[in-house]
């Protein structure tokens, strides 16, 4: 996966509201991706990060704590059907296939995971994960846990 992290300040009004006004559906509407907030990228072959895991650290107040992430790849899918990914995310997680949301799970939460079952076509197709921590213990787990599908490497 190619990963863009992303470092939030303490200061940003989203990270650990009083009271959050949402679970946010549309990841579009959050500027927690905007290039102010950029602060490395790299190359993940896994996202099974599991708990108590904190990739920024850039001596913000309050760091390693508020970070957001979006990762790229493409994933192939052998024969139409559904493919099973187990997913767990402490705080907001979006699964983006061929540019549309097939899984989400917005808002402040705490770290665990399952497996979520998609119905997806035939072909290869661009993903993208976008997730953010802005509260409490960190997680992340993205796994394709199938054997109809392969993740591959993103298009530069």
């Amino acid at each position: 996966f190619e990963g863009i992290y992303y470092n939030l300040e303490t200061s940003h009004e989203d990270v650990e509201p009083e009271q959050e006004p949402y679970p946010q559906e549309d990841p579009e509407r959050l500027d927690w991706w905007d290039e102010e907030y950029l602060a490395f990228s790299r190359f993940d072959a896994s996202l099974d990060f599991g708990s108590n895991w904190w990739p920024v650290d850039e001596d913000f107040d309050a760091d390693p704590k508020y970070f957001a992430s979006k990762w790229h790849a493409w994933i192939r899918v052998k024969e139409t059907g559904t493919i099973s990914f187990l997913i767990g995310a402490a705080d907001d997680f979006w699964l983006f296939i061929d540019n549309e949301i097939v899984y989400l799970n917005p808002g402040i939460h705490e770290f665990s995971s399952q497996e979520i079952p998609i119905s997806l076509s035939g072909g290869q197709f661009p993903i993208e994960i976008r997730y953010a921590h802005r509260a409490g213990d960190n997680g992340l787990r993205f796994r394709l846990i199938d054997e109809n599908a392969a993740i591959c490497y993103p298009e530069y």
